[in-house]
């Protein structure tokens, strides 16, 4: 018998959620090559048998909205583009609970579920050995909707090479949350910040302020943007200030605070001009334009992973991140391969938080933990 779970707690949560798109793990529309990669795919079109006699897995399936359960499923087809992977370890993303409970990017039932997995690779298309892969070599991916599962498929493009010195865990936490900081960072789409790699030191001191700086997205960013040389202002819970604080960020303001725009504006003496919103709700990017340096001639910028509509003052720019072009993808992977993992190897950078859950139940465990709201400056991620 399949193992079965409905979130109706999320309903409950979501009700009184001021916004019901995207969170952090817009991540994961970023890396689209097309408008059909950002939708999720019908069980029967994404799991095709690569022989007659397929193998079998378990997975969690989406049979319609709200209704989860692990059953087996034939083995992934894989294509010219494409690794399998055998999963190791899978994360959750608030994005997931959404997509199950409210259909979003879901055009049929039942479905495939997850974007975030690392484990060993044990099929691998000819395109993608092109770009190194080969049979065994342990990596973390950006999946095709489809990690919760024993195995899943990933775009060679989205895949990288597991650093020697973090475990399956550590790179399951990397998928949307630190290509999604990276992009946001330091893409010309994004705040088009200096990159670590080029040593830029200023004059006087450069801000960037980041609204949520211990989500799974802001612990990273916090931590790039300073490895960058920047002075970054950040917003948390006051629970997870010294955190935030450790990671780098020079001050840390609880959101909270009716005061929080003037403090903010004290510590940057109002020179800040670049904002990153990773928090959405209530009127977060308000007081973020508030915070910023408005100039006509040289506008300001604040970038958004979860609010989509936004009219922003004169003097300040605007940009919500989702589906982008195919670049992207190549973006990334240039900014990881070049620096960014390897900063993991020497330690400059920090992994974030990880709090373990144990196979495919544990991953509808996280689910529901996410949709309620049960999750805080950590990451959910299933050891399979």
């Amino acid at each position: 018998m399949p193992t079965t779970t409905t979130l109706g707690g999320s309903f409950r949560f979501l009700k009184y959620s001021t916004y019901l798109v995207l969170p952090l793990a817009i991540g994961l529309a970023l890396f689209s090559f097309n408008r059909e990669s950002n939708r999720s795919t019908p069980l029967t079109a994404s799991l095709l048998s690569t022989s007659t006699a397929p193998t079998m897995s378990k997975a969690v399936i989406v049979k319609e909205k709200g209704q989860l359960v692990i059953e087996s499923v034939p083995e992934l087809t894989v294509s010219d583009s494409q690794v399998l992977i055998k999963s190791k370890a899978v994360s959750i993303n608030p994005i997931d609970w959404k997509m199950s409970n409210f259909g979003f990017l879901i055009e049929s039932w039942p479905t495939r579920l997850g974007y975030d997995v690392s484990g060993e690779i044990t099929k691998v298309g000819s395109k993608a050995a092109e770009r190194g892969f080969k049979a065994g070599d342990k990596v973390f991916a950006l999946t095709t909707g489809n990690a919760f599962g024993e195995y899943s498929t990933a775009e060679a493009i989205r895949t990288f090479k597991l650093p020697s010195n973090l475990s399956f865990e550590d790179g399951a936490t990397f998928p949307t949350a630190l290509s999604t900081a990276v992009y946001t960072l330091f893409a010309d789409d994004g705040l088009k910040l200096a990159r670590p790699n080029t040593h830029t030191r200023w004059f006087a001191p450069e801000y960037v302020v980041i609204w949520g700086g211990a989500t799974s997205v802001g612990m990273y960013a916090v931590q790039l943007a300073s490895a960058a040389g920047y002075n970054v202002i950040a917003t948390a819970s006051p629970k997870n200030h010294e955190l935030v604080r450790s990671l780098g960020a020079s001050h840390v303001v609880d959101y909270k605070r009716d005061d929080v725009v003037e403090e903010i504006k004290k510590l940057t003496a109002g020179r800040a001009r670049a904002g990153l919103d990773l928090v959405g709700h209530g009127d977060a990017i308000g007081k973020l334009s508030q915070v910023l340096r408005a100039n006509a001639d040289i506008p300001a910028k604040i970038v958004s992973i979860t609010s989509p509509d936004f009219n922003s003052p004169e003097g300040i720019s605007f940009k919500f991140i989702m589906g982008l072009a195919p670049a992207v993808g190549e973006f990334v992977a240039k900014v990881l391969d070049e620096e960014v993992l390897e900063y993991f190897v020497q330690g400059r950078l920090k992994v974030n938080k990880v709090t373990k859950l144990e196979g495919l139940e544990g991953v509808l465990k996280g689910l529901d933990d996410s949709a309620n709201g049960r999750v805080s400056a950590e990451k959910l991620v299933a050891v399979l």
